[in-house]
Order: C-alpha cells, then sequence, then structure tokens
C-alpha cells in the first residue's frame, strides 16, 4: 500500500532509493511507504505510544515491521512536520530503510558501538540504522546528524565494513 499525498513527497522517496546502491533494492520490494497518514488511519496498526524521547507513533517517521501491521507489510511513514529540506529528508528516509533491511535480516543483532546519544539511550535498532546512515557518506560530507564513514571508523569500522560486504555485491 502506497499512500503518498504529493507529488514532491513521492519524488522524495524516489530520489532517496534512487542514491542507494544497487544491492540494497531488493530488500525493499516489500516495503510500503505512506506519508503524511497516520498508522491508524489506513487500518495499519494502532499503537498511540510514545517513544523514548516522547515522540508519537501516530504523527513521527518510523519503520513498523511487519509482524506490528494489521496487512503484515512492513511500512514506513514519513510525516511532513518531521522532514526539514531535502538533505535532511533523505537521510531520514535512509534511516527507516535502515530499518526495513534490519528486519530482512532477522534483527541480527552485531556488537556494534553506539556512537551518539540517541544510539545509546534506544539501543541497537538504532545503532544499525545510524550506522547505515554514516556508511551512506564515504567522503567529507555529513548525514543529517553530522555523521559519516570517518566519523564511524573512529569509533567502529565493524558497520562499515558489514555493509560493505552485505550490500555492495554486484556493483
Amino acid at each position: 500500500m502506497q499512500r503518498i499525498k504529493y507529488n514532491y513527497q513521492f519524488n522524495l522517496i524516489r530520489d532517496a532509493i534512487s542514491l542507494l546502491p544497487i544491492g540494497i533494492k531488493p530488500y525493499l520490494e516489500t516495503v510500503d511507504f505512506v506519508f503524511d497518514y497516520t498508522p491508524g488511519y489506513i487500518g495499519s496498526h494502532f499503537d498511540n505510544s510514545k517513544d523514548e524521547y516522547g515522540r508519537s507513533y501516530f504523527d513521527n517517521c518510523h519503520c513498523c515491521f511487519e509482524h506490528h501491521t494489521s496487512d503484515t507489510r512492513t511500512t514506513i511513514f514519513l510525516f511532513s512536520k518531521g522532514i526539514n529540506g531535502y538533505k535532511i529528508a533523505v537521510n531520514i528516509i535512509w534511516h527507516e530503510i535502515a530499518h526495513a533491511i534490519w528486519e530482512r535480516l532477522n534483527f541480527c543483532y552485531l556488537d556494534w558501538i553506539p556512537i551518539s546519544k540517541y544510539e545509546k539511550d534506544i539501543g541497537f535498532v538504532e545503532t544499525f540504522a545510524c550506522s547505515f546512515v554514516r556508511w551512506l557518506h564515504p567522503d567529507k560530507n555529513t548525514d543529517g546528524w553530522k555523521g559519516n564513514q570517518e566519523l564511524q571508523r573512529e569509533y567502529d569500522k565493524r558497520p562499515i565494513e558489514f555493509f560493505d560486504k552485505l550490500l555492495m555485491k554486484g556493483n
């Protein structure tokens, strides 16, 4: 189910996906994208609880795993209010895509070192997603949270090696 209200939202998602290495695309074949619709409105899930930072899943960008949705489809929920500017939007979409990839890997746990307070507070689910976005920034450019591969290597190079091996096959 793709629920996207406006062309610019479709273009943001399309552009973010087009910038990803080809090895990532198979992980997204069964992922739905929803933009500016609450999960309850479309009948996907009715979890109105708040995360550790007080954000509601009804209006905050998130990836809802298939075992949490009523239609058993992994769904990435995006909200305009949570996306400020194109570069940030791409990073947010990539971050949520990382959660979908992690689900496809059966929620494997890897002993990576969390870098940001956000990763430390919430745990490996965010360490995986944040490391993925840093991996997508191999040069001096940084992601929306001031990270890149150089920063990742300072703390723990294993995520870079993991994503290189997993997702760069065939590129």
